[in-house]
């Protein structure tokens, strides 16, 4: 979504430092001049400086001046507490999840439930991947009806020109996350 922005609007992407270590191309910042890339570290409630790095996002985004701010919904006790200095902003609020999923989504803990319902209820905008996840979730958050869109997910992954459509026997295709 990054990449496909800053084709064309400046570009201030704030990331979990661990997962932009783990999942970002190196070559973004440098190959992409309209997108600008800022991690910070994720310290949960037990950590006192998860109220820092809720001040650096909310300076961050201050400084960047966006015309949006665009959330992925994952609930982090530092962005919960940025969201009040964020509200002078119109949020869009994609929602990967509109049902958690069996395993560690199911057990989740009850204050990631109450932010996900806040920011689901102070979100400007909704997206989600799929015309029936938006016809399931209008009818669970009749709320949302009127400002959710379906827009589809895309490629996921560095290389989206692979041509190789033959499969072999025994080979395997996987879409999901596998926990422990």
């Amino acid at each position: 979504l990054a990449r496909a922005l800053a084709e064309q609007h400046d570009v201030l992407l704030l990331l979990d430092r661990a997962n932009a270590a783990r999942e970002l191309s190196t070559d973004i910042p440098h190959s992409m001049p309209r997108l600008r890339v800022e991690t910070c570290p994720n310290y949960g409630l037990k950590n006192p400086q998860f109220l820092r790095n809720a001040w650096q996002i909310a300076r961050a985004v201050r400084r960047f001046a966006p015309d949006l701010v665009h959330f992925q919904e994952l609930p982090r006790d530092y962005l919960f507490a940025a969201l009040p200095w964020l509200r002078s902003y119109p949020w869009v609020l994609t929602i990967h999840d509109h049902t958690p999923h069996s395993g560690r989504d199911a057990h989740d803990r009850r204050r990631f439930q109450i932010y996900r319902d806040i920011m689901r209820r102070k979100a400007d905008v909704v997206i989600v991947h799929g015309e029936r996840i938006l016809h399931e979730l209008r009818s669970l958050m009749p709320w949302i009806t009127s400002h959710a869109f379906a827009i589809p997910h895309g490629v996921l992954g560095g290389d989206t020109n692979s041509t190789s459509t033959t499969w072999e026997p025994g080979n395997l295709l996987f879409f999901g996350r596998i926990e422990q």
